[in-house]
């Protein structure tokens, strides 16, 4: 568990060298593993993007997965999942990387998981990159996937 809050200490430094809002957020009640809070920009408050070294990733010798997910704030009623569910599929084949797909919950996410090769060299214009990546999809289609959710 070391090594991951060693490289989520990493990426806080990178990302808030950046300029990008970030907290650390160790384990609690809320979440059984450590993760990072990154804000796209001081005025939207509930957009974060969360990034946690997978647990799977401790029996890797090479590797660990860091996922990068983003929820929308707002949950998908029973009567919108299945018109969804087409936007959604169509949105997916348009991503170059990661996936949007409806929580347990009822809540639609993005996630995208970066197979990262240990011992690392994290350099700032990849990251700049993965986060550029991640907020683009999030925010594109958010007026839409809005819009989805709450017609009648």
């Amino acid at each position: 568990m070391q090594a991951h809050n060693d490289i989520l200490r990493s990426l806080s430094d990178i990302i808030s060298g950046l300029g990008f809002p970030v907290n650390f957020l160790d384990v609690d009640q809320t979440h059984s593993t450590p993760m990072l809070a990154v804000l796209e920009d001081e005025e939207d408050k509930d957009s974060f993007l969360f990034i946690a070294i997978l647990p799977d990733s401790t029996e890797l010798d090479g590797s660990v997965f860091v996922q990068y997910y983003m929820q929308y704030p707002f949950p998908i009623a029973e009567h919108r999942r299945e018109a969804l569910a087409l936007q959604l599929m169509e949105a997916n084949n348009d991503l170059p990387v990661g996936h949007f797909s409806l929580s347990e919950d009822h809540y639609l996410y993005f996630k995208y998981v970066l197979v990262m090769p240990q011992p690392y060299d994290i350099r700032p214009e990849f990251i700049v990159d993965v986060l550029d990546m991640c907020f683009f999809a999030f925010d594109h289609y958010y007026d839409s996937f809005q819009a989805a959710a709450f017609a009648e």
